[in-house]
């Protein structure tokens, strides 16, 4: 065999080959192989064009062929064989740049060839050019990842190996770092060599955007000092990103190298002064909680330069209502204002819980839309499909956050996943148990994953919540009268002709809200709560629940309100009564509804259209009431559900027969009046004086 036929040598090499069209197929000796995984073929200039499609590289072929990849140069000295797929035009100009040698790399980071061996470093060949390859190891050794350099710049320099699982690089340092007490979080695999050379210990992130915090943070556990380096561009920027939500931060020093982008070319500027600047570098590094704290005091004071009007603002609540009209909301503002109010309680300790209960088209989603408009998006998460355990799988924080479900069907209703979403909206966490394959030994493992809260959850549903999730949360209905309909119809008008309105500015409204969570007091006292406890109704066992979300809204208000409240000794905002005469307007239906055992308004407008002793369809029904027959059916259902009417036709099919069933309960007011609450708060004041 002569090297003029270098595809001789191969195929004499090659178990069961078969011609394929111009190549051939035959079983890849790099794996046990049964269907012929290897495709072979001559290239134009007589090189060898190899590629097995169970992933094994063409270095691994040839070697599982006891050859060399010299041995499949045609006598011309043709390129190195590979793959035999067409590549693209920038593919061939890399392949005709000649690739990068282990060598060039050794000498363009200033760094010894076998030191890079040593290391697990390679070179191998790749669609015909020399490249550098190196290995991602877990923590036992074992390959989890491989990286290929085809060059030493350029924006395709690097590729992963097909079925790579990207981890932290250099995990086989880590119990260095934790003897040394420290390590260096470094974007590229260079800067690792460059810092292991030196004797610093250190961990490589393969690009800055790829942490996960699940995965990656475990690894730094019992490593008291944490240096991470931020590169002057996009991928610094992005760095923080993700360690402003890493529980790591606060283990975290940021290192810059002045006038140098990286540990590699600080190295190759001057390798004997290496050790000093690196040094000068880690003694000048801040800690992220420093540099955090500056930024946000920054942010705070700018946020405060311009929501000052609205904080100083007696009418602050009747300025979001002017703006959510103007915005083009043309129902009642209660629906919308609640959902701000919500929205805002992400901030305490406890928020709100609420869902927004009408037919179809009667316009919830929209009146959590307008209130959503007012608050920077960051403090919104919003989930309108996916799957049961999307949310507990989500990467981001919901730390004072409002987590918004779009429709409530999209929350699951049974299982694990619908324990999570109720252990939200109960104790403003999530928490969930997964078992997985652990990341640090291999081995499947129950993963506890925690959402620390205070997170809001807010919704929208046709009907009430099942039992388990209806006792958490807050049920706000929504006008279905002709009146909001016609005011409804009204605003499409308008958005249908030119406007000439001054467009509104909603900037001071998101700068109130960054304030208030940046620089804001979040503990909130309500001096007369006990008040209110003993003046309540104590008859219906929901005010058990709802008695909670009254004293959270009033803490909103308060909260909203607070650079113009007074303080306690301990510094909480101090709620006023003006703050619960604001609340009481917001939720007083809906107490009254809860004391009457669910009956609305609408639905005891509906019941009293009926007759005692008659019976009507729904038809005559909707003509008595002007509403229409679908609006009327929605309401029915629900009187039907609560027996306040009863139908007597059995058949199917047939109009219904609608008569009164159980008596009303009678209507009453539930939260009594500010002036009422003032007076015998006045009076225990009083009473605790003596």
């Amino acid at each position: 065999m002569t090297r003029e036929h270098p595809i001789e040598l191969v195929l004499d090499r090659l178990d069961n080959v078969r011609q394929n069209g111009s190549g051939w197929t035959g079983r890849c000796p790099a794996h046990e192989d049964r269907q012929n995984s290897l495709s072979i073929a001559e290239g134009t200039n007589g090189r060898v064009l190899m590629k097995c499609f169970r992933g094994c590289t063409f270095v691994e072929i040839v070697a599982a062929m006891k050859l060399e990849p010299p041995d499949l140069f045609p006598a011309d000295g043709g390129g190195q064989g590979g793959d035999p797929r067409p590549r693209s035009g920038r593919e061939h100009s890399n392949a005709d740049s000649g690739g990068l040698t282990l060598g060039e790399y050794a000498e363009a980071k200033g760094l010894p060839e076998a030191f890079l061996r040593s290391l697990g470093v390679t070179q191998i060949y790749l669609d015909g050019r020399p490249t550098v390859r190196v290995p991602y190891r877990h923590l036992d050794g074992t390959e989890a990842a491989v990286r290929f350099r085809l060059a030493l710049g350029g924006e395709n320099r690097f590729r992963w190996k097909s079925g790579s699982k990207p981890t932290l690089y250099g995990l086989s340092f880590l119990d260095r770092a934790r003897d040394a007490g420290h390590v260096v979080l470094v974007e590229d695999e260079s800067d690792c060599h460059t810092l292991w050379c030196h004797g610093v210990p250190a961990l490589g992130l393969p690009g800055a955007g790829t942490w996960r915090e699940d995965r990656d943070a475990p690894h730094f556990d019992g490593i008291p000092l944490i240096y991470v380096l931020i590169e002057p561009d996009g991928g610094g920027e992005a760095v923080k990103k993700w360690l402003a939500g890493s529980s790591i931060r606060d283990r975290v020093r940021l290192v810059s190298l002045e006038g140098h982008k990286d540990p590699s070319e600080l190295h190759v500027s001057d390798p004997d002064a290496f050790a000093e600047r690196w040094q000068q570098a880690i003694a000048t590094a801040l800690p992220w909680t420093e540099i955090e704290r500056e930024a946000q005091d920054e942010a705070a004071a700018q946020a405060f330069a311009g929501a000052a009007d609205l904080l100083a603002d007696p009418l602050l609540l009747d300025r979001v209502r002017d703006v959510m009209r103007a915005r083009g909301y043309a129902g009642h503002l209660n629906p919308p204002l609640i959902a701000y109010v919500g929205i805002s309680s992400r901030l305490l300790l406890r928020p709100m819980n609420v869902v927004f209960v009408a037919p179809s088209g009667a316009g919830k989603n929209r009146a959590v839309d307008t209130a959503a408009e007012l608050v920077p998006p960051e403090a919104i998460h919003v989930v309108k499909a996916g799957s049961a355990r999307a949310l507990v799988y989500a990467e981001e924080s919901f730390e004072h956050r409002v987590v918004v479900y779009s429709e409530a069907d999209s929350i699951p209703e049974d299982g694990p996943a619908a324990s999570a979403v109720r252990s939200l909206a109960e104790d403003n966490s999530l928490a969930y148990d997964v078992v997985e394959q652990s990341p640090l030994t291999g081995r499947w493992q129950t993963r506890h994953i925690v959402k620390p809260g205070p997170t809001s959850l807010i919704t929208t549903s046709t009907r009430s919540l099942r039992e388990q999730m209806g006792t958490r949360v807050l049920e706000v209905s929504i006008p279905d009268d002709p009146r909001q309909t016609r005011n409804i119809l009204k605003a499409h008008a308008r958005g249908a002709v030119p406007s000439r309105a001054e467009v509104v500015d909603l900037a001071p409204f998101h700068a109130l809200q960054t304030w208030l969570k940046l620089a804001g007091e979040r503990q909130v006292a309500v001096p007369f709560a006990a008040v209110l406890a003993e003046l309540v109704p104590a008859t219906a066992v929901r005010m058990r629940r709802d008695f909670r979300e009254l004293l959270t809204c009033i803490q909103t208000v308060a909260l909203l309100y607070q650079c113009q409240r007074p303080r306690t000794r301990e510094g909480w905002v101090e709620a006023s009564i003006e703050d619960y005469a604001t609340a009481r307007d917001l939720l007083s239906p809906i107490f009254d509804t809860a004391a009457a055992e669910g009956v609305t308004a609408a639905v005891r407008e509906t019941v009293e259209a009926v007759n005692e002793g008659e019976e009507i369809s729904e038809a005559e029904l909707a003509r008595r009431l002007k509403l229409s027959k679908a609006t009327v059916s929605y309401r029915v259902k629900r009187c039907l559900r609560g027996g306040w009417l009863v139908n007597g036709e059995q058949r199917k099919g047939q109009p219904a027969k609608l008569s009164r069933g159980v008596p009303l309960p009678e209507a009453m007011t539930a939260l009594p009046t500010p002036e009422r609450v003032r007076e015998v708060f006045e009076r225990s004041n009083a009473n605790d004086d003596e």
